[in-house]
């Protein structure tokens, strides 16, 4: 789907600065109930002041003409035809002024026109007109109010006006009074005062027509009503503001039920609206504002949503949004709106002298977007094949205008629509799901049409619907390697691949520079023999291509080709090392190389025979490892293992076998200490090796040698800890066989030796268990100082040294 990048933040945003609101700041007095508006920008507005009532007329938004002629009396009705320029007041008493645009009366209206109230009725508290001419009057008195109908008006200077109706529910004021003219009868209804909804209606011609009421709702009094034609009827409909609901219907009963279609929420109370469906047009009908008080005692200004016909004009309502820095000034003292067709609307707050009055002129035309699932604009309805999609569909007004989307389609074929929701004032939402087809086509479209009730703002737009191939993406063509490394193979999950005639652009780079690169065109689905590159590193650029030119590439890749066989070489050396505690071990993989040639990691498998018992490990990165389950250096010191792998990557495959020899890291100690001679005759020399064991783990059948360069052993000195043992002198080294060097001790070997006459003198020793080194490196001795041997104090080697030396002269002395 083609998409435009936009976030659903957009598809929120506030309307423009203003947006046709103003606040109108030209009248000093304080307002009354009478509001009338006559056209887009003109109003009238009766007010009080200085002692004295009146009224203005608004022209443009300006002020055109003010009346100031009553004394202690405000102006209840107006009249003003922009034919003759004349406008009309009339004050309670029933008694008409005018003022023409020269300044001068008009219309015939002057002080000796007859009063419009000739009843015995205290006065009257509200004189209202009907478009296309007519008026009503509602008196109020001690007793009853009277309705009062005019087929003419105040603009006519004869008292036109004739009883219709008396209402025997006291004299309070404010009865709301709504007047419209159907053919020859003008129609004109008045709410009840009192607690429970209810109304009643009259005509002239007189019909004697009755009241209406709301069923079991209890929806509150009665603030505010409107009427309004619709084509085929020939009675008005009823646009009725309650306490707690709206409430829409016909008068075409003899007692007509109206029912409430909408509720306020807990707290709110309606305290004022106008609405007419004088401008609408096919896309919608219906416009106005109703005055909520909130809970909270602030305002709330609601809005119809225009419907598809008049007949259900005013049945649903939705708050409006007002530009913060004209809502700041708005209070709930406003109490009075007037709207003239679907153009212009006024608001009024009678009593007060500041933030009084505001208006508003529907500026904006409704604005259409269609929005996906991921929240992004749809600027083309381009559907791929075999796939499912949610639209939304939103209607947007830039001046807070409620807006009815309406959304029809035709389908051609290949896609399907189902609507899942189109409440009206609401999103569109419908969902759409398309064939498998192999080709695109041309499938219908979708009409829309956006409407805020003014047949002039109305928005129509046609988005043609194609159902199109899947299009080419990095993720369209798949290329793997065989198990035998010696083929490409090329698929794409698309489908239609035939159809579409899918190829692609093979391009195998390597990194040594002395190979050549290689390339190859192959269809999709298809195959690239490898079998004579050379083995080596290779970087692979894959570009997918359609019939009709598209094209894609993917992102390069790296792979190693293995040529064309494999070897091993054993590395025995990295062999198996034993630790005291923790038994010996060792990583299989590490036994072995790849030869040389081969590029890539083969698969192995491994055997394993041995006199020691062992368990192969498997690690969390893949590696084997062969442990043994003796812990003991003892039971391992001098073992080995026959390893055999098999190494394979596809068809290639080679067998290896070979031992590993248990070894450990050197832990005896070999420490040496040497005893300056008794008897400077004789030269002897005493020798002790301290063998240290520097592990927990005793061993046992150790074998020490002792190597003397420069120095001869003297046959029977040796001993170990002190008790002689038996040796092997081999005339350069004394070896001590069956040694048992336990865990943590020392273990201390003595000797005597005779330094020779010629030759460096040295020592030197290790500790060894059959081929297995036990004892750490002595590294090079340094050079004996006199007889070649290093002093120490005297000790016990003394007294074996004086009694040899007694035996040696005693032996010379009975030689000679």
């Amino acid at each position: 789907m083609c998409l435009a990048a936009a976030g659903v933040l957009a598809m929120l945003a506030a309307s423009r600065a203003h947006a046709g609101w103003r606040e109108v700041t030209s009248m000093p007095e304080r307002p009354n109930a009478t509001l009338d508006v006559w056209g887009n920008g003109t109003f009238s507005l009766g007010f009080m002041g200085d002692g004295r009532g009146g009224a203005y007329l608004f022209v443009d938004g300006g002020v055109a003409r003010r009346f100031n002629a009553f004394e202690a009396s405000a102006s209840v009705g107006t009249s003003y035809q922009p034919d003759t320029d004349c406008f009309v007041s009339v004050d309670q008493y029933g008694q008409r002024t005018s003022l023409g645009a020269d300044g001068g009366l008009c219309g015939g209206i002057n002080p000796s026109t007859p009063s419009i109230n000739n009843h015995s009725d205290e006065g009257l508290q509200r004189v209202k007109h009907a478009v296309g001419g007519g008026a009503a009057a509602a008196t109020y008195g001690n007793n009853q109010h009277t309705l009062l109908l005019s087929d003419a008006g105040l603009a006519t200077p004869a008292n036109t006006f004739s009883p219709v109706l008396a209402l025997e529910q006291g004299s309070t004021r404010g009865a709301p009074l709504a007047v419209m003219r159907v053919g020859d009868s003008v129609y004109s209804v008045i709410g009840v005062l009192g607690s429970t909804t209810e109304g009643r209606w009259e005509t002239i011609p007189f019909k004697d027509s009755g009241r209406w009421v709301l069923g079991a709702l209890d929806a509150g009094p009665v603030q505010a009503v409107e009427l309004f034609p619709v084509e085929g009827a020939s009675v008005p409909f009823a646009m009725v503001g309650t306490r707690h609901a709206f409430i829409q219907g016909s008068l075409d009963n003899e007692t007509p039920r109206l029912d409430a279609v909408q509720r306020l929420a807990a707290g709110e109370e309606l305290v004022a609206l106008s609405m007419n469906v004088r401008e609408g047009g096919d896309g919608g009908h219906g416009f106005g504002m109703a005055l909520v008080a909130r809970a909270d005692g602030g305002l709330q200004v609601m809005s119809p949503v225009p419907m598809q016909t008049k007949a259900l004009a005013g049945t649903v309502w939705r708050p409006r949004v007002i530009p913060p820095d004209v809502m700041k000034n708005m209070t709930a003292k406003l109490k009075q709106v007037a709207c003239h067709g679907a153009s212009f609307c006024v608001l009024s707050a009678p009593g007060e002298t500041v933030h009084n009055v505001f208006s508003y002129s529907n500026d904006a035309s409704p604005e259409i977007s269609v929005w996906d699932a991921d929240g992004e604009v749809v600027t083309a309805m381009e559907f791929e094949r075999g796939k499912n999609y949610k639209l939304t569909f939103l209607g947007k007004d830039p001046d807070g205008d409620p807006v009815r989307l309406t959304t029809s389609y035709s389908v051609t074929g290949s896609w399907e629509v189902k609507p899942v929701s189109a409440e009206p004032g609401e999103p569109v939402v419908m969902e759409i799901s398309t064939s498998p087809i192999c080709q695109t086509t041309e499938a219908g479209h979708f009409e829309l049409t956006a409407s805020d009730g003014l047949a002039a703002h109305e928005v129509r737009r046609t988005m043609p619907v194609r159902v199109v191939w899947t299009p080419l993406k990095p993720d369209s063509l798949q290329v793997s390697l065989s198990q035998s490394a010696q083929t490409l193979r090329v698929d794409s999950p698309l489908e239609c691949e035939v159809e579409r005639g899918l190829r692609a652009d093979l391009r195998l780079e390597p990194e040594d520079a002395n190979v050549p690169t290689r390339t190859a065109r192959v269809d999709v689905p298809g195959e690239w023999s490898l079998t004579d590159l050379d083995c080596g590193r290779y970087h692979l650029r894959a570009t997918l291509e359609d019939a009709t030119g598209s094209s894609v590439e993917q992102q390069e890749r790296s792979m190693v080709l293995p040529g064309r066989g494999v070897s091993l070489e054993p590395r025995p050396q990295n062999g198996m090392k034993a630790v005291c505690g923790q038994g010996a071990t060792v990583s299989l993989s590490t036994l072995v190389t790849p030869t040389p040639g081969f590029c890539q990691t083969p698969d192995y498998s491994w055997t394993y025979e041995s006199a020691l018992e062992f368990e192969q490990l498997s690690e969390p990165d893949g590696t084997v490892r062969l442990a043994s389950k003796a812990k003991e250096l003892d039971a391992l010191l001098g073992g080995s293992v026959r390893v055999g792998v098999t190494a394979s990557k596809g068809p290639a495959r080679t067998e290896l076998s070979f031992d590993v020899p248990i070894s450990v890291d050197p832990f005896v100690k070999v420490g040496r200490r040497s005893e300056l001679p008794v008897a400077s005759e004789t030269g002897l020399v005493g020798v002790l090796v301290d063998l240290t064991n520097t592990t927990a783990c005793d061993v046992s059948g150790a074998r020490y040698v002792e190597h003397l360069e420069g120095l001869a052993y003297v046959e029977g000195s040796a001993t170990l800890d002190g008790v002689p043992v038996e040796t092997h002198w081999n005339g350069d080294a004394l070896q001590v066989d069956g040694l048992l060097l336990a865990g943590g001790a020392t273990r201390t070997l003595s000797y005597v030796a005779r330094p020779l006459l010629v030759g460096e003198r040295r020592m030197w020793g290790e500790a060894s268990k059959g081929d297995v080194r036990l004892s750490v490196s002595e590294g090079n001795e340094p050079r004996p100082s006199g007889c070649g041997c290093a002093s120490a104090e005297s000790g016990p080697m003394l007294f074996v040294l004086a009694a040899m030396g007694a035996a040696l002269r005693r032996r010379s002395t009975a030689r000679s």
